[in-house]
């Protein structure tokens, strides 16, 4: 009891000299400017650790608020005037950017906060598969810009059976070091165009990932989720650029994409 009460008779003694707190190995004063003044030559500051979802799940995060995201493996701190987290390891840029190796592919875009965009899978998931085995029924409500609904609105089709969409519904990525993920679905033909228009960035980090299996899109047609009429639906050429309008019974590339 006694060394108890002497521990906090000094602990009181030591606030009241010393505002601030120091952290050391000699029982050095901290620095007059500093709150938290932590000197030591062979150990180093850890700062929480969690996963992006735990990180972009804080509530109101403090202006300068530092964590460290096991996911992307950097540091990021809060940047309250542009409501963003700043990922230190892209220079002090947005959280995430064009190229990335993230979440089970390679980010192709990104939002104005850094922090959602939308993510290319590392591979084809098929050469020659059909648009859907539906082939003269008007859907209705695809559109060129969500392919997620699209996606949705293929698979929901009275008699669908098979379709390029459910075999992106159906993909779980393996594992290149990115993690996992089972929401992929068949782009839009607005999503494949956004793809091309950033494809060097992202054919240059799958040129260079140090992984034979993950390769840039053939120079070939890729179905699109966006229907063209009843019989025919949207492809995409990543050999030029072009759109094409083929029989939903033709078939051709497919690669999924995802949101994040």
């Amino acid at each position: 009891m006694k060394k108890v009460l002497f521990f906090l008779v000094f602990a009181v003694i030591a606030n009241g000299i010393f505002p601030q707190v120091s952290i050391n190995a000699n029982g050095t004063a901290p620095a007059a400017s500093a709150g938290l003044d932590v000197d030591y030559t062979d150990k180093g500051f850890l700062p929480p650790r969690m996963t992006t979802a735990q990180r972009t799940a804080i509530s109101n995060p403090a202006d300068g608020l530092m964590v460290y995201d096991t996911d992307a493996s950097c540091l990021f701190f809060y940047q309250a005037s542009a409501s963003t987290w700043v990922n230190t390891c892209s220079g002090g840029g947005p959280a995430h950017y064009i190229g990335e190796l993230y979440g089970g592919g390679v980010v192709f875009w990104v939002d104005g906060s850094g922090e959602h965009g939308q993510i290319v899978s590392l591979v084809d998931l098929s050469t020659s598969q059909a648009w859907s085995n539906v082939t003269s029924t008007l859907i209705g409500t695809t559109n060129k810009w969500d392919g997620a609904s699209n996606t949705a609105a293929i698979i929901g089709q009275s008699g669908h059976t098979d379709s390029a969409a459910k075999l992106c519904d159906n993909y779980t990525n393996a594992d290149y070091g990115t993690g996992t993920f089972s929401d992929w679905y068949l782009p839009s033909l607005g999503e494949l165009n956004v793809l091309w228009n950033n494809m060097v960035p992202v054919a240059q980090t799958l040129a260079n990932d140090g992984n034979p299996a993950t390769v840039w899109l053939t120079d070939s047609y890729y179905w699109s989720s966006s229907e063209y009429n009843g019989t025919n639906a949207w492809g995409f050429g990543f050999y030029d650029g072009s759109t094409y309008g083929d029989t939903k019974d033709g078939t051709h590339y497919v690669r999924a994409v995802r949101a994040f």
